[in-house]
């Protein structure tokens, strides 16, 4: 009987009239999996011997192999494969495109992962999980995934990942640049607009026209204006800058610490605050009271007109013990959606800043806490009801 490889053994099935379908029938299995069989991705020693005994088509020792390399050959993607059958593993193919990023040292690595999924297949079967790696040449970044697959290979694909590696790169400079800059702008400005303070104070103190005061004040509600938002930048800096300390808080005790702070400096308002307690994620203390600070601070200003303004803090049950969700909540004038894009953006307000003061820093500085963290935030607001914003925190 003569020997077939995997194409011809379909041509002699197609020449013969034999369906895919006739084959799985006589076979009992599925139409997919003969299929598989033809395009050497599956064995089965059953559809080999329907194949031999009942349609005379036996397949040559090295079918699979010849199907693999014709397979993996027509692939641009930089890749080698292996045959992981004996102890040390063989390079079967690798395409040219994989030439360029291959040293001695990668080489070394790839081979050592390769027999350490080898062992772990031992134990527990790994065939088709791709497991990523990254390397780095002298000349690359590259991330490398391998797979195990049937008939005792393994693949290797190599991704060039230099070019966003290199952006990447450029652009945090370009952001370190950026907040040194803004650092140095509002260290100058401090100095002029101190001398502009101290020299309105003397003329309104001198003058005696009662007409020009009022411009004065203007001024000074200015200048007071602007050191605010000097300062918010200047920590958004430090923020931006500042590594973190990780330990575990109780944002319970900082949440009530804020809402006495914040219901004294709004005592004409009878605030409801509620909240669970014994709250506790993991962070670094003193950005996590900056980020509660602002939200508290945003959560009694927004809600101050209401009649009966209410302030909470609550705990989500989570179906992860990965997170601890926690959120604030209010029931303040709210936005609409048409303004969520811009709710983290720096220096947009959201509402009437005669009525509402405030730089347009805090949630910008509030986000830029949450993302130095690996954590997540996300809000729920509706105009006149109030808003929610969630946190999300890895434990």
């Amino acid at each position: 009987m003569e020997k077939n490889t995997i194409p011809e053994i379909k041509i002699e099935l197609f020449k013969r009239g034999i369906t895919q379908q006739q084959v799985a029938e006589s076979c009992g299995v599925s139409k997919s999996f003969v299929c598989m069989y033809l395009n050497g991705q599956r064995k089965s020693s059953k559809i080999e011997s329907v194949l031999r005994d009942k349609f005379n088509i036996s397949m040559s020792e090295n079918a699979y192999e010849e199907n693999y390399l014709n397979y993996y050959k027509h692939i641009e993607v930089p890749l080698i494969l292996f045959d992981v059958s004996k102890n040390k593993s063989i390079i079967l193919f690798q395409n040219e495109a994989s030439e360029k990023f291959l040293d001695d040292k990668v080489f070394f690595k790839i081979f050592s992962i390769i027999d350490f999924l080898k062992k772990l297949n031992s134990q527990k079967p790994i065939l088709e999980r791709v497991f990523k790696k990254r390397m780095i040449t002298t000349k690359y970044h590259l991330s490398v995934s391998f797979k195990l697959i049937e008939n005792n290979r393994a693949v290797v694909f190599i991704e060039d990942k230099t070019h966003d590696v290199m952006k990447r790169k450029k652009i945090e400079v370009e952001v370190q640049e950026l907040e040194s800059f803004n650092s140095s702008v509002c260290h100058d400005l401090r100095t002029p607009l101190h001398l502009i303070s101290g020299y309105c104070e003397l003329v309104f103190d001198e003058i005696h026209d009662e007409k020009i005061k009022p411009y004065l004040n203007i001024i000074k509600k200015n200048i007071t204006k602007m050191n605010k938002l000097i300062n918010d930048l200047t920590e958004l800096a430090r923020i931006s800058k500042a590594s973190i300390d990780i330990s575990k808080i109780n944002v319970t005790e900082i949440f009530l610490n804020k809402c006495e702070f914040y219901s004294q400096v709004n005592s004409g308002v009878d605030y409801k605050v509620s909240y669970d307690k014994n709250i506790e994620i993991f962070g670094d203390i003193s950005l996590i009271e900056i980020l509660i600070d602002n939200l508290v601070n945003n959560a009694f200003k927004y809600s101050r007109h209401n009649k009966n303004p209410i302030i909470k803090l609550g705990f989500l049950s989570s179906q992860t013990e990965k997170l601890k969700t926690f959120y604030i909540k209010d029931n303040g004038v709210g936005f609409s959606a048409d303004e969520e894009e811009d709710v983290f953006k720096p220096f947009v307000r959201l509402h009437d800043q005669e009525k509402f003061q405030g730089t347009g820093i805090g949630l910008t500085t509030v986000k830029r806490i949450v993302e130095k963290h690996n954590a997540r935030i996300w809000y729920e607001s509706k105009p006149d009801i109030g808003t929610t914003v969630y946190l999300s925190f890895p434990c």
